[in-house]
């Protein structure tokens, strides 16, 4: 199963989310591959950072790839097994995104409530509805503070659920800083498992 986290937005929380799902999945059994495409490879760079700091041994391998090596690679993925998550660059300005968001099976949005978020999510949309991908959809308002203005909120809400399915919104806590490649952080978990259960229920993910 391919699991893409991506939106158009840096900033958003993606690498950190597809961190902690890749953490809180593997430790359910699941069997995981993380692929960090992002030009800056910050999931890379902290999986080798947690290496060197912590002696556990990785439940997952992460690895990265050139958004051309992956496209390659989706084109003898059907039947493959296991759950490949892809945590997508911060911009959507190389073509050889398009076959992997085509190919996904999962494509997990984190956001926020401002504006500049909301109107680069929305050119987001209109990239995956370019994919022509079946992709399940989940749109998550990500690592919100209190003083969200709710009349944007509510309308964002409104119209991102005509695109796929809004998760529950996940508060932000300071575990969110804290969080290795390594193993969950409790407090994180504890923020975001209604969103992981949900995603996991809805996305069909079974242990392979």
């Amino acid at each position: 199963m391919i699991i893409v986290f991506g939106n158009q937005k840096g900033g958003v929380g993606k690498t950190t989310l597809a961190t902690e799902f890749a953490n809180y999945i593997a430790e359910q059994g699941y069997n995981v591959t993380v692929v960090d495409v992002d030009f800056q490879q910050n999931l890379l760079r902290n999986r080798e950072k947690d290496r060197s700091l912590y002696e556990e041994e990785p439940l997952y391998e992460v690895i990265a790839a050139t958004s051309a090596q992956i496209a390659e690679f989706m084109k003898g993925v059907e039947g493959a097994t296991g759950h490949l998550i892809i945590d997508f660059p911060g911009r959507m300005d190389d073509p050889n995104l398009l076959p992997i968001i085509n190919k996904a099976d999962i494509v997990v949005v984190p956001f926020r409530y401002d504006q500049n978020t909301l109107e680069s999510t929305g050119a987001f949309i209109k990239y995956i509805e370019y994919a022509k991908t079946k992709a399940k959809i989940f749109f998550v308002p990500n690592r919100i503070k209190g003083s969200v203005n709710y009349r944007i909120s509510e309308n964002a809400d409104v119209k991102l659920k005509q695109f796929g399915e809004l998760t529950p919104q996940i508060n932000d806590v300071v575990a969110f800083e804290r969080i290795d490649t390594l193993r969950q952080n409790p407090a994180a978990i504890e923020r975001a498992k209604p969103v992981f259960d949900l995603i996991i229920d809805r996305g069909g993910l079974k242990k392979q």
